[in-house]
């Protein structure tokens, strides 16, 4: 059986974690790779998977986690036609309930 024909009865996942990975057998982790790779899936992103791509300990990750996180979220400054873009994508419904949101 190919392994589009298994995925075929079951559906693969947008959005998996790298833990995930390890329990499915090799011939489904390469399919799931090949998804990974053409932009089809997503995998939330790991201590432990960007140590292995970046070539780093985990320790030093944490590190530079942990002062990202002691830091204020970047303001994001965007011009009059980019805002209007996004108003044009959400709609005035989910602009007023973010406005909501943001002024709590």
């Amino acid at each position: 059986m190919s392994i589009s024909a298994l995925f075929g009865t079951c559906s693969t996942p947008e959005r998996i974690t790298g833990q995930a990975i390890t329990i499915w057998p090799a011939r489904i982790r390469a399919h799931l790779a090949a998804q990974w790779i053409s932009g089809r899936l997503e995998v939330s992103p790991t201590v432990e998977i960007a140590a292995e791509v970046f070539g780093i300990s985990a320790t030093i990750i944490e590190n530079e986690l942990a002062q990202i996180k002691a830091q204020p979220p970047e303001k994001i400054s965007l011009t009059y036609e980019e805002r209007q873009a996004v108003a044009d994508v959400l709609g005035e419904a989910e602009l007023w309930a973010c406005l909501d949101i943001a002024t709590q």
